[in-house]
């Protein structure tokens, strides 16, 4: 037995004689699976389970994660450890693994809610041996669950939480023999919301003493120290899309690969046969995350980089791309560009075509190619399953045309012949449709600017043009394929080819940098649109750069990501240290201001240390530094400007220090040399970051060293030449508006005291977020009526008037749905109320027009509509009043633009829309005043003088722009 570790827990030894059974349990299991497959009877079966076997064996084995806790139960006075897996022994199910629904009260339990928990109990070990016990007892101490037979007589029972399992006869974790794993139960998710507060402090504990921990090259698992909050975006459902906004060291990257694991186990029956999809931003970090899901027991996941997600074996990335390019190459009008530069492939002749069979010559007429070709368009799906249709079909017509010419055939040879003219090679369906590759296409038509002038149509300008040529390498395998080519190449192979493969499931990381074009490559293989992305706004450093969430997920081009939509958001830091956080969170205001702020949860060894020296020695004193912090295992990452990597290898080797380069040796040195956009996703016992200002660079891109700032465990260091290590400009102030400006003499200057008495703005969370999302996609194809504004516009505009008014999330939430149930009728209202919840519900249909009875003019279903306001609550006509005065500071708009022609274009009487919004502006004023009702009523008073008096209006005023 491994000696305890010097702990005063009174069931110290009795647990770690559990944990030494767990472990021989395991081997034994392991070398049954060896003997099984060298025992099968035939080959066949033989060889399948050894396929089997080998597969199981070659996992890589985590002793710490076989048995990591235990929880007893109140019910029955049952107890169950959890493991990484669940593991059998001759005293029955010795483990429980983690997915499985038994297991969930271990990650949920809280001092509120135990989930019928009496103990949760949690192990640190060390290579089997057992550091420490964490107890949470949630209530009584509970009986202990009676021991099968001992071998021999056990130690007397101590006065402690429940018995433990003895280190000669340990106690099954359930009371009879009959015990057995618990089937997986089908998982019904509750909305997705922001996390508001920190965990207990004893996951927090634990987790802290994990982070303790010498970082390594490769992520581990976090099975042992899951918190509640981590564990429920793991486990949720499987539709729709989940996305997943995490600040630095939030555990984001980790939850995604563990729910890749759960999925897969509790709808193995869906994932078994379709798999999952894991996509990462570089190769550097999927080698580093590659033994996460192996290690949980999964490995028919396809992991790979997003520059290898297109199936093109000889396509590898060889240059880099300037900024300008990457951006116009992530547009999603490079998805129709090259669509076209693949159909432009197809050659019909002007002039007639001679079809030589053996001796007979056959001539076909432009006009007969044209039609077979357009019918082989419409009937493939792709440029090769078109091919196969119109080879078949010119068989067809060649067959007929001679016959045309005589009824008699030719013997013997004719089909050889035949199929010669037509099939083989330089026949008459190579030259008109001719076999392609998607590299064959992109590099001919980016080598060619006649090509891309004939397929850019009106979509790209000359100058966009002139930005995707470039020289053709002199072979397809030289030719200098960058990053931003990969989605363009995926394209073009989905046009030749079809869609290769979707999966069951599809999870993206680091997804803040990706491009339309790259989101619709990764969402194109996602089945139904499940899929989970996670990242940081805050780290965005890719070509396109999106404000927020809601961004992203509208540049989709993939209507079933807009189905079941959910973003939440992770604001606890467990892996940054609370020094470094306070300093990188100081760029937040100035890269995303509307994120919250992580909230670090550990202190670090020492506050950041800023070394300044000369220029001469900047990356000779970064070496020292470096080395400086070597200690037993722990990682050093060195983050240099990109354009600095260079110099930095040659002056760590002038130094005698032996570091790797991300971009050839990986992780698998101690001290690593990158860039911050290689660092992304990676993490360091330390971090020395040299030449901050300059990874910034001139441009102040403060979102590089917001990355390079937070990948350290324990400490940082920034090595800097100038006298300080960066610059920032002074946040934007807020202009006091000169005395007397406002619109009345009253008016006050912005200071302290007229702040005091302003409305506090609600937090707008993840649901305000799915909103926006919603009501964009609901309305996308609306406009303003009259007008070529977009409908959401309005939506928008009504929102932004509630919240000024002192509304509430909810009240915002349903501004901006609050015409979705008159639009598409009442099962959206259910809908709502599902995903946003009752009150926005009950707000929106107050809001919504009562449906138009037959033979019923306009004018009466507003006297009902007007009536309904007059009894709804405070909430409801909080949203009619900013819907009414958006919409009548819009026809003062257009009034002044058109004039008496907007009446035209409104489809309405204009008496009935003067009568009815002069009747608002009466009732909001007596029922609902203040602020927005006084704006209502001199807007509509505005309104009906520029009605009465339009000719007047029109000549002497210039349009400008109103509310």
């Amino acid at each position: 037995m491994v000696p305890p570790a010097g702990t005063a827990h009174p069931d110290h030894r009795a647990e770690q004689a559990y944990i030494e059974l767990v472990h021989r349990a395991d081997q034994e299991r392991r070398e049954r699976l060896e003997r099984s497959a060298e025992s099968a009877g035939d080959k066949v079966t033989a060889r399948e389970m050894k396929r089997l076997a080998v597969q199981r064996l070659q996992q890589p084995v985590d002793q710490d994660a076989l048995c990591f806790g235990r929880i007893d139960l109140e019910k029955d006075g049952k107890s169950w450890y959890l493991g990484r897996e669940s593991i059998r022994g001759e005293q029955g199910l010795l483990v429980i693994n983690w997915r499985v629904p038994a297991a969930e009260p271990f990650y949920t339990a809280s001092k509120n809610d135990p989930h019928g928990l009496l103990l949760r109990r949690r192990f640190q070990t060390e290579h089997l041996r057992l550091l420490s016990i964490v107890d949470e007892p949630f209530g009584p101490k509970p009986a202990a669950p009676p021991a099968p037979a001992p071998v021999k007589p056990a130690p007397k029972p101590r006065a402690a939480p429940p018995t433990p399992p003895t280190p000669v006869a340990p106690p099954a974790p359930v009371p009879t023999p009959a015990a057995r794993e618990p089937e997986p139960e089908p998982v019904v998710p509750e909305p997705v919301e922001t996390e508001v507060s920190p965990p207990g402090q004893e996951i927090v504990d634990a987790i802290l003493a994990d982070m303790d921990r010498a970082r390594g090259t490769e992520m581990r698992d976090i099975v042992a120290t899951i918190e509640a909050r981590q564990y429920e975006l793991i486990s949720d459902g499987i539709d729709g899309m989940l996305v997943i906004q995490g600040g630095p060291g939030s555990g984001k990257t980790a939850i995604a690969l563990h729910r890749a694991a759960w999925l897969l186990f509790n709808h193995k029956e869906q994932l078994e046969r379709t798999g999952v999809l894991v996509v990462g931003p570089n190769r550097a970090f999927m080698e580093y995350v590659a033994k996460v899901l192996p290690s949980l027991g999964e490995t028919a996941v396809n992991q790979t980089a997003i520059d290898r997600l297109p199936d093109l074996d000889e396509v590898r990335v060889r240059a880099t791309e300037a900024q300008d390019v990457a951006v116009l190459k992530g547009d999603p009008r490079m998805a129709a560009f090259v669509g076209r530069a693949v159909e432009a492939r197809v050659r019909v002749p002007k002039d007639p075509t001679e079809v030589h069979v053996g001796r007979t010559r056959v001539v076909i007429q432009p006009e007969d190619l044209a039609k077979v070709v357009e019918r082989a368009r419409r009937e493939g799906r792709s440029y090769l399953a078109g091919r196969d249709g119109f080879r078949r079909r010119m068989f067809e017509l060649v067959r007929e045309q001679m016959a045309a010419i005589s009824t008699r055939l030719p013997r013997g040879t004719f089909e050889s012949d035949l199929n010669v003219a037509v099939a083989g090679r330089d026949g008459i369906v190579d030259r008109i449709w001719p076999t392609l590759t998607a590299p064959e296409v992109l590099r001919d038509l980016l080598g060619s600017r006649q090509r891309i002038k004939a397929v850019a149509g009106a979509e790209l300008t000359v100058e966009e043009q002139a930005l995707l040529y470039r020289e053709r390498g002199r072979l397809l395998r030289d030719e200098p394929w960058t990053a931003a080519d990969m989605p363009l190449l995926d394209e073009a192979d989905l046009a030749i080819r079809g869609l290769q493969r979707r999966y069951g499931y599809v999870l993206a990381d680091e997804a803040q940098d990706l491009t339309p074009m790259q989101l619709r490559m990764v969402m194109r293989r996602a089945t139904g649109g499940r899929a989970t992305l996670v990242g940081d706004i805050a780290q965005s450093t890719g070509p396109w750069r999106f404000p927020d969430w809601t961004e992203l997920v509208g540049a989709i081009d993939e209507p079933a990501a807009f189905v079941d939509l959910r973003i939440a958001e992770l604001a606890i830091s467990y892996r940054v240290p609370a020094q470094i956080m306070d300093l990188a969170s100081s760029f937040l205001p100035r890269i995303a201001p509307n994120l919250t702020v992580p909230t670090a949860v550990r202190d670090g060894d020492e506050a950041p240390r800023f070394v300044q020296v000369v220029e001469a020695s900047l990356l000779s004193s970064a070496a020292a530094e470096a080395v400086r912090r070597i200690e037993g295992e722990r990682t050093v990452g060195v983050i240099v400007p990109v354009d600095r990597m260079d110099d930095a290898r040659v002056a760590f080797n002038e130094a005698g220090v032996q570091a790797g380069d991300i971009r050839t040796d990986g992780l698998s040195r101690q001290i690593t040399l990158l860039s911050s956009e290689e660092a992304k996703g990676l993490e360091f016992d330390h971090v020395v970051v040299v030449d901050p200002a300059g990874i910034a660079g001139p441009a102040g891109e403060w979102a590089f060293l917001y990355v390079a700032l937070t990948r350290a465990t324990r400490t940082l260091t920034l090595v800097h030449a100038t006298r300080q290590p960066f610059e920032l400009d002074p946040e934007p102030e807020v202009q006091d508006e000169p005395a007397g400006s406002g619109d009345s003499p009253d008016a006050v200057n912005h200071d302290e005291e007229a702040f005091t008495v302003a409305p506090s703005a609600p937090a707008l969370g993840p649901r305000f977020s799915e909103a926006l999302m919603q009501a964009k996609f609901i309305h996308s194809a609306q406009r303003r009526r009259g007008t070529n504004i977009p409908y959401f516009a309005h939506l928008q505009a009504v929102s932004a008037l509630v919240l000024e008014d002192g509304g509430s999330e909810d009240e915002a939430i349903a501004a901006l749905l609050h015409d979705s149930v008159e639009d598409y009728g009442g099962d959206v209202l259910e809908r709502i109320a599902h995903q946003f919840g009752s009150q926005v519900a009950v707000i929106v249909a107050g809001c919504t027009d009562p449906a138009p009875e037959e033979d019923q003019t306009w004018r009466e279903l507003k006297m009902i509509h007007l009536r309904d306001l007059e009894s709804a609550g405070p909430l409801v006509r909080r949203i009619a009043l900013a819907e009414k005065l958006d919409n009548a500071r819009a026809l003062v708009r257009e009034y002044r633009r058109s004039g008496e022609r907007l009446w035209e274009r409104m489809e309405v009487d204009s008496e009935d829309l003067l009568w009815y919004f002069a009747a608002l502006a009466d009732l909001f004023t007596t029922e609902r005043p203040g602020d927005m009702a006084s704006e209502l009523g001199d807007t509509v008073a505005r309104l009906l003088d520029l009605a009465s008096t339009p000719d007047a209006e029109l000549a002497g005023a210039t349009p400008t722009p109103e509310g």
